[in-house]
């Protein structure tokens, strides 16, 4: 029988997996490039889900913030990103990625079902199963948006779609 929690922890780790996947692998130049006109680039597209992945699944389920600051400039609203502006490198990206996912992963392996029905404080004030819900589908829109943009660098075959990991890998 499937619970709440391994549902969600399904959900948390698929989503994980397809994050790092999507990025780990460019180099600097690449995940710094601005392919599209206007739009953001990849190490933004990636900080922004670090720090939402950082709000929604550590801070809101155990109090507890992995990334050292979490700078306005990775949220919407604010200014957009351009080049010449500092990014962070893959290799800090990488990192800041295993320090997340690590400390989502443990939070969530300590929770019960009963613990993901209980309202967290934050901005949502909502139950915290919910939160890794907004997460899983917030971040899997940003990674539908990377993937896009390795196709506008020319980072994908036309008559093929992107490998992704094997179910439970």
């Amino acid at each position: 029988m499937h619970t709440k929690k391994t549902v969600i922890a399904a959900g948390t780790k698929e989503t994980l997996t397809a994050l790092e996947e999507s990025f780990s692998d460019l180099t600097d130049d690449r995940l710094h490039a601005f392919p599209i006109a206007g739009r953001n680039n990849i190490a933004w597209i990636v900080m922004h889900c670090l720090v939402n992945l950082d709000v929604y699944c550590n801070v809101y389920q155990g109090g507890k913030q992995v990334l050292e600051e979490w700078e306005s400039r990775w949220q919407y609203g604010c200014e957009r990103p351009k080049l010449g502006d500092p990014f962070p490198t893959g290799e800090q990206l990488r990192n800041l990625f295993v320090s997340v996912r690590a400390e989502t992963l443990a939070l969530l392996g300590a929770a019960t079902d009963q613990d993901l029905e209980r309202k967290r404080s934050g901005r949502a004030e909502e139950p915290s199963g919910d939160c890794y819900l907004r997460m899983i589908g917030h971040t899997n829109t940003h990674i539908r948006q990377i993937w896009l943009l390795r196709g506008a660098l020319g980072l994908t075959h036309a008559m093929a779609w992107p490998q992704q990991h094997e179910p439970g890998a």
